[in-house]
C-alpha cells in the first residue's frame, strides 16, 4: 500500500487514505464478524507507522469488549498519532465487562480524542474505569466524549467529574450526556470537579433530557462561573423542565474573558418571566462576541424576544447572532416588533433567524426579510417550514 499522507479515514465500509486510495470493507462488513473486521483494520493501521489523523467510524457493527481493546492496542501501535477519532455508538460496550477501558491508556501519542461511546452499556459501574484510564492519557488537550443513553445516572456524573479533574492539561472538553438520567444532584457534582480544571478555555455540556429542573441549571453555572479562563462556553439543557422562576443564568457575569456562548433551551418552559431575567443575564456579559440563542418552544412571548435583543443593543460588542425561536411563542404583532429591535442593533455583522415549529405564513415572512435586508449586514433568514436563506 502506497501511503499518500499521514491521515486516514475509517467509516466501517471504506478505508480512504488522503481521500485518493479506497479500500473497499462494504463486503467484509456485509459478510463477516466484528472480530474479523476489526483484525482487518489492524492489519492496516500496521503498514501506517507514520500516521498523524485516524478517524474510525464502526456505528452499530455490534463491536464487543475484547475487540474493542484489540483495536485500542492496534492503534497505540501508531507511534506518532496525535489526532484520533473512534465512533462506537450502538455497540455492545461494557455490556460483558469493562476491560475494554485499560487498552484506552495505551494512546500515550494522542492528544486530541474524540470518542463516541453513545448507546452503549457504560453504566454508573464503567465510568471510574473509563475516566481513570483516559486521565492517563498525558498529552491529551482536547477531549470530545460522548456518553449519550448510557444510563450513568447522577452517580454516573459524578464519578465523571471526579475523573475529569485529574486531567491536567486539558484546555478544551466537548461533553456529550443526553438523557442519561443526571438530575440536579448530577449535574451539580459534575460541574463542581469540571471549573476545577485551572487550564479548560473551551467547554461544551450537552444535558439534554436529564431530569434537569431549575436548581440544577442555577448550579450549573454557579459552578462554572469559577471557571476564570472560559473563552467558549455551549451548554444544551433542552428539554428540561427548568422554568423561569429565577435567573438561573445570573452567573454568567462573572466570565468575564468568555467570547462566545451558545445557549440552548429548548421546550425547558421558561416562560415570560424566565425570558425576562435570561435578557437580564445577556446584558451583563460584556465581553461577548459571539451569542448562538435557541429559546425555541418556551411559553414566552413577543416582549421578551424584545428585551433580549435590547439586552443585545446594550452590550455593543456582540457582532454575530444566531437566534431560533417559535413564530407560535411570540405571533405576528411580535414578529414586526422584533425585526424593528434587530434593525437597531447597530453592532451586528451576521445574523441567523431560525423560526421553528408553526408556519408563520408568507406576510410576515417577507415583512421580516424587507426589514432585515435594509440592514445591509451579512444575514441567514430561515423559516424551518418554508426554508428562505438570505446572505448578502
Amino acid at each position: 500500500m502506497k501511503q499518500i499522507d499521514s491521515t486516514v479515514n475509517l467509516n466501517g465500509d471504506h478505508l480512504i487514505i488522503n481521500s485518493q486510495l479506497v479500500l473497499d470493507f462494504k463486503q467484509k462488513v456485509q459478510n463477516c464478524s466484528s472480530s474479523q473486521l476489526v483484525s482487518d483494520i489492524i492489519d492496516t493501521l500496521k503498514q501506517q507507522k507514520d500516521l498523524r489523523t485516524l478517524v474510525i467510524d464502526l456505528y452499530n457493527k455490534k463491536i464487543q469488549d475484547e475487540n474493542a481493546s484489540k483495536l485500542f492496542l492496534g492503534i497505540s501501535e501508531c507511534p506518532n498519532l496525535t489526532n484520533l477519532t473512534l465512533k462506537l455508538e450502538y455497540n455492545k460496550l461494557g455490556y460483558i465487562s469493562n476491560d475494554f477501558y485499560v487498552a484506552l491508556s495505551k494512546l500515550q501519542s494522542v492528544s486530541n480524542l474524540n470518542l463516541n461511546l453513545g448507546s452503549n452499556y457504560v453504566g454508573e459501574n464503567g465510568i471510574p474505569l473509563l475516566g481513570s484510564n483516559l486521565a492517563l492519557l498525558k498529552n491529551l488537550k482536547i477531549l470530545t466524549l460522548n456518553l449519550d443513553c448510557n444510563n450513568i445516572g447522577q452517580i454516573g456524573a459524578s464519578r465523571l467529574g471526579s475523573a475529569l479533574i485529574n486531567f491536567n492539561n486539558l484546555t478544551s472538553l466537548f461533553l456529550s450526556l443526553y438523557s442519561n438520567n443526571i438530575g440536579n444532584n448530577g449535574v451539580f457534582a459534575l460541574c463542581s470537579y469540571i471549573s476545577d480544571i485551572e487550564k479548560i478555555e473551551n467547554l461544551e455540556l450537552c444535558f439534554g433530557t436529564n431530569n434537569i429542573l431549575i436548581k440544577g441549571a442555577q448550579d450549573l453555572f454557579d459552578c462554572l462561573a469559577n471557571s476564570k479562563k472560559l473563552k467558549s462556553l455551549a451548554v444544551d439543557l433542552g428539554g428540561n423542565k427548568i422554568s423561569g422562576k429565577s435567573n438561573f443564568t445570573q452567573s454568567l457575569c462573572h466570565l468575564t474573558f468568555l467570547k462566545s456562548l451558545s445557549l440552548n433551551i429548548w421546550g425547558c418552559d421558561i416562560g415570560i418571566q424566565g425570558g425576562n431575567l435570561l435578557a437580564s443575564s445577556l446584558s451583563k456579559c460584556k465581553a461577548l462576541a459571539a451569542l448562538s440563542l435557541d429559546i425555541s418552544f418556551n411559553h414566552i412571548n413577543a416582549q421578551s424576544i424584545i428585551d433580549i435583543n435590547q439586552a443585545l443593543i446594550d452590550n455593543c460588542k456582540i457582532s454575530s447572532l444566531s437566534l431560533k425561536t417559535s413564530f407560535a411563542d411570540i405571533g405576528q404583532e411580535g414578529l414586526k416588533n422584533l425585526s424593528s429591535s434587530i434593525k437597531n442593533n447597530k453592532s451586528l455583522h451576521q445574523l441567523t433567524i431560525e423560526f421553528n415549529g408553526h408556519y408563520m405564513g408568507s406576510e410576515a415572512n417577507q415583512l421580516l426579510k424587507r426589514k432585515i435586508l435594509k440592514m445591509q449586514r451579512l444575514v441567514k433568514f430561515v423559516d424551518k417550514c418554508a426554508p428562505v436563506i438570505i446572505q448578502l
